[in-house]
């Protein structure tokens, strides 16, 4: 977020426009897909080849790649991403910092020309496996691609009414680690009965984990991304990988699929 308002602040001084002007402008853009959003490059991010560009068609790409990047082809660079691969795979063979700077513009030139997709991991609430009433209403709720290559429609990232939320659930003994009202009521409204039961079995968690992990809860109900939770919560990205991963594993998933972003 801050490398973001960095570039933005940058452009607005170049042109002499205020700041929030820009913001605007940017939005605009972006909105009526006349811009692209690139996110930073960075050796964690997973990329693949475009499904919806016949590159065979676009032969003016490799003579303006081979001006931009002498001793790079472009077929062989770009053949690189035919599966699912993270910057670090590719990064790993080289040595030297100038080439690896080299390809990250590589990567930023591939990904301006919608050549290749960044892969997002969206978040989202595991159905649970109880077959009570209430969790058939949760499945039927949950946000979950149809196929792993789609994307989730726009209408899809905003929050629905949980039809959990006036349903009846176990109360919490007084004195229980899950103490804060708000955080159990997210837990009440997010989890199904099964969840919420078995939440409370789960021993030797800090407050301030359980406190992370409801607020991520709202955000997996509507399949948010990593990316997008981290700046939504405020949460440190290591806070949020052993939310996910590790602590809440049996509650949580993960599906990586490309986020439309022009």
């Amino acid at each position: 977020k801050q490398w973001y308002q960095r570039r933005v602040a940058i452009t607005a001084g170049s042109i002499d426009l205020d700041y929030r002007e820009v913001c605007r402008a940017v939005l605009a853009l972006v909105r009526w897909r006349k811009a692209l959003i690139v996110y930073p490059v960075v050796s964690t991010n997973e990329y693949m080849v475009s499904h919806a560009v016949p590159i065979c068609k676009y032969p003016e790409h490799d003579e303006i790649f081979r001006e931009e990047f002498p001793g790079f082809n472009f077929y062989d660079e770009l053949s690189k991403f035919s599966v699912r691969k993270s910057l670090s795979e590719i990064l790993d063979c080289f040595k030297d910092k100038e080439t690896i700077e080299s390809y990250k513009m590589i990567v930023v030139w591939l990904l301006r020309r919608k050549l290749l997709v960044q892969l997002f991991a969206h978040v989202y609430i595991k159905p649970a496996h109880d077959s009570s009433s209430e969790t058939k209403l949760i499945c039927q709720n949950q946000i979950l691609p149809a196929e792993l290559s789609e994307t989730p429609d726009k209408t899809d990232l905003q929050t629905p009414e949980s039809p959990l939320k006036n349903c009846s659930y176990p109360s919490l003994t007084r004195g229980s680690y899950i103490n804060d009202q708000t955080r159990t009521n997210n837990f009440r409204q997010y989890l199904s009965p099964h969840q919420f039961r078995r939440l409370k079995d789960i021993q030797d968690v800090d407050s301030t984990v359980l406190t992370n992990f409801a607020k991520v809860l709202p955000h997996a109900h509507a399949g948010r991304t990593f990316e997008e939770i981290l700046w939504r919560t405020n949460l440190q990205q290591h806070d949020l990988h052993d939310i996910i991963y590790r602590t809440f594993s049996e509650f949580l998933i993960t599906v990586r699929h490309p986020t439309s972003t022009y």
